[in-house]
Order: C-alpha cells, then sequence, then structure tokens
C-alpha cells in the first residue's frame, strides 16, 4: 500500500503540473543559455558533495539533510545530479523512498528541481528527490538518436542508484522514476530495463520511446 500510496501522489502531481511543463518546453530551446546561466548561479547557493573512489565502490559524503550538487566522474565522461534530502531523514531512522525526476531535451537538473516542486514535496512527504543531468542536455532513451546512442545512460542510473543506496539510508523497494519530456521517455526505459531497481515510474507529456 505504501508504494502505491507513493506512486499515485506522483502521477497526480504530474498532472497537476502538465500545463506549466508544457509551457516550460515551448520556451525552452530559445532560452537554453539564459536557464544554464540562472542554474549555475543557483547551484553556487547549494553545497557541493563529490563522489569519492575507495577500494571498494564509489561513496558519497552527506553531512546531513539539505540540498547538495554532486559531480563524479563516469567513464570518461563527468556527471552530476543535485540531491535533495529531507530533515525528516536519519542514518539510524526508517528508510525513505527515492524519487529520480528526469529533465527534458535541453534542460538539466537544476532546471526542472526549480520548477517541478519535488524538492519542497520530498521536504513534506518524506522521500529523497534526485536531479541528474544528462550528457548534451539529453537521455538515451532507446531512439536512435546519433547525438545520444552511444551514452549509457542505463549503466550511468545503475550505477547512480547504486552510489545513493551505499551513501544514504533508503528503502530499496520504494525507488520511482518521473520525468517530463524526454525525460519521461528514460523513466519508461529504465522501468523497462531496471525493473529490479525502479519500482514504478509516471511520465508527464511523452509517450514510450519507439
Amino acid at each position: 500500500m505504501r508504494r502505491l500510496w507513493l506512486f499515485v501522489l506522483i502521477v497526480s502531481l504530474s498532472i497537476c503540473l502538465l500545463p506549466a511543463l508544457a509551457q516550460e518546453e515551448a520556451t525552452e530551446a530559445a532560452e537554453t543559455q539564459e536557464a544554464t546561466t540562472e542554474a549555475t548561479a543557483e547551484a553556487t547557493d547549494e553545497p557541493e558533495a563529490t563522489a569519492e573512489a575507495t577500494r571498494g565502490p564509489s561513496i558519497a559524503e552527506f553531512p546531513g539533510p539539505g540540498s547538495y550538487n554532486v559531480r563524479e566522474d563516469f567513464g570518461e565522461e563527468q556527471r552530476s545530479f543535485v540531491i535533495d534530502i529531507p530533515e525528516s531523514y536519519s542514518d539510524d531512522g526508517d528508510p525513505l523512498p527515492l524519487v529520480l525526476v528526469l529533465h527534458g531535451a535541453g534542460g538539466d537538473g537544476n532546471g526542472i528541481r526549480g520548477f517541478s516542486g519535488f524538492a519542497q514535496l520530498g521536504e513534506e512527504e518524506n522521500f529523497i528527490s534526485v536531479f541528474p543531468s544528462g550528457l548534451n542536455g539529453g537521455w538515451n532513451d532507446g531512439r536512435p538518436d546519433p547525438g545520444l546512442a552511444a551514452i549509457n545512460d542505463l549503466a550511468y542510473f545503475d550505477h547512480l542508484i547504486s552510489l545513493l543506496i551505499r551513501s544514504l539510508n533508503i528503502d530499496t523497494e520504494r525507488i520511482y522514476s518521473t520525468g517530463y519530456s524526454m525525460g519521461g521517455m528514460m523513466s519508461f526505459r529504465l522501468g523497462c530495463n531496471l525493473p529490479d531497481r525502479i519500482a514504478a515510474i509516471a511520465s508527464v507529456a511523452s509517450t514510450m520511446p519507439m
């Protein structure tokens, strides 16, 4: 029931946000440079965390609840994500659900964090929200896009989920993905290709990629 409740909540919020998100997509391409500048300025207000490689699997150190920008090398590329950990979080308390929130084409993690409302929702409903940034502003959602097809986003998300499970007190049976436009398509792919990781997905303004 807890899993079903959170999934219904995500779907309901996604439907409520659809008009605002549709408007955001319509202006996204024209405002790419401006959005990038704003996201950079916003990012400087958040503490920086890094994923550090040890002799074992990599971990990310978070001092406690709050918002963090994380950068790490994955393969030959540097990947980044923003994470919001609610005040209710505790290392020795009940494990919290994890929600991946994926941006549309041309966006980034800071951008969708700013207009989706998931950071505040996670604070109110007690879940950890993560906003990854895709390489080249997009995701390899399974379609034959020559600019994205060579990027192994499935491996990256499998790694990202493992990294967060090792670093935080997460309920591994309540890991979800939601996204807008291309982010919704990538969520469909994660649900299909990582079924042992993803409990449920919700997509806004997108269909399953073909």
